[in-house]
């Protein structure tokens, strides 16, 4: 889960890198037309796709191809996207991703490689097929545990931004807090230009929501050591209903709604096109650093989404009954705990300001219907 708040944030820009090398007689330059209007050659909604932009459309019709999506698209090798993009954009300057093979991290890396900056990748496993998939569009991999202070020293050296991201369900919150802030500290011992900090929760004190309440710590600990921060905060994730491993038989369709109700407004955003604003944030520094922006590109009921869900597979959800005790063995009671704070609290959304930082980020029957099409 993550958050969406009312914010005050001009648009930002298309995708882009640093300033790119002189280019020759009849090249244009990686983000000439990534306005995040047009629809990618590879029919991708989202548009950091690298199809989505002038110079990598020329790009794709020399990538890999399944069906009607390119190389990028399906994650598989695509070397020749790879050294096409390194030898337009022609810049040097890294930007070091943690939880890399994760939601946030995977697709803040795949955007920003689109938009032609070089990428460390940072995995606990670095031979994961996630981590492949990165390295064959560009990622350049490092191992390392953000449990360790010393190795997230060396992933950052000589870095240009870090974007940080923790998950309290696989470490719990002490680690969490201690995973974020030896992040902080590595960004800060490297001298980096630009931290960006995927967070969650409405981005207040005092839920009772450790996973919500830990990212503040986070954040407060980057800015005392005089980051140059933006903060990133979506509510709830739109993979939560699809994802297998997240259980939505279990968790999305059957406890959630039980514990929430059907009829609570909840803001909507996929990972994915968080990794969009997370890479516009790299691009344009002088418009998000010092910023906390809560992020929703939908407001959807949970019988809404059911609803959506249905009108879009023509077949109800799979629920799987389970007592909300035997759940919390598994996952401990942090996350009910937090769908009880959103079954008794509002939450101020306005879509609109999301969209001025990413026009086309998904609704949730969009996000359904790209993720049907890719599992089907």
């Amino acid at each position: 889960m993550g958050q969406a708040g009312p914010e005050t944030v001009p648009r930002g820009p298309p995708i882009s890198g640093p300033s790119p090398r002189a280019l020759t007689a009849g090249e244009s330059t990686p983000d000439e037309s990534a306005t995040g209007h047009e629809t990618p050659a590879c029919g991708n909604p989202s548009d950091g796709c690298p199809c989505s932009s002038a110079a990598s459309r020329r790009i794709e019709a020399t990538t890999d191809r399944r069906g009607d999506r390119c190389a990028f698209c399906h994650g598989v090798d695509a070397v020749l996207f790879r050294e096409k993009v390194r030898t337009m954009a022609g810049q040097d300057r890294v930007v070091v991703v943690t939880g890399a093979t994760g939601r946030q991290g995977g697709a803040t890396a795949r955007h920003l490689l689109a938009g032609g900056w070089r990428v460390r990748a940072v995995t606990r496993s670095a031979d994961s097929k996630a981590a492949r998939r990165l390295a064959a569009l560009g990622a350049e991999i490092v191992q390392a545990d953000m449990a360790s202070a010393d190795e997230m020293r060396k992933a950052c050296a000589g870095a240009h931004g870090v974007f940080s991201v923790q998950n309290a369900m696989t470490s719990g919150e002490q680690g969490e807090l201690a995973q974020g802030k030896n992040a902080a500290d590595a960004a800060a011992d490297s001298g980096v230009a630009h931290l960006v900090y995927g967070s969650a929760g409405p981005g207040t004190p005092g839920t009772g929501v450790a996973a919500w309440d830990v990212k503040l710590d986070v954040a407060d600990h980057a800015r005392s050591i005089g980051l140059p921060l933006t903060v990133l905060r979506p509510m709830a994730f739109m993979e939560l209903m699809t994802d297998k491993d997240l259980y939505p038989a279990v968790a999305a369709w059957h406890l959630m709604p039980r514990i929430v109700g059907i009829d609570r407004p909840i803001p909507w955003l996929s990972a994915e096109d968080l990794g969009v604003v997370a890479a516009r944030a790299f691009g344009d520094p002088g418009s998000y650093i010092g910023l906390d922006v809560g992020l929703a590109a939908d407001v959807r009921t949970l019988g809404e989404y059911r609803e959506i869900w249905r009108r879009v597979t023509a077949r109800s959800p799979r629920a799987f009954p389970m007592p909300v005790w035997l759940f919390q063995r598994f996952v401990g009671p942090d996350l009910t705990r937090m769908w009880r704070w959103l079954a008794s609290h509002d939450i101020a959304v306005d879509v609109s300001q999301t969209r001025a930082h990413h026009p086309s980020a998904m609704t949730v029957e969009r996000f359904l219907r790209r993720a049907t099409d890719h599992t089907a």
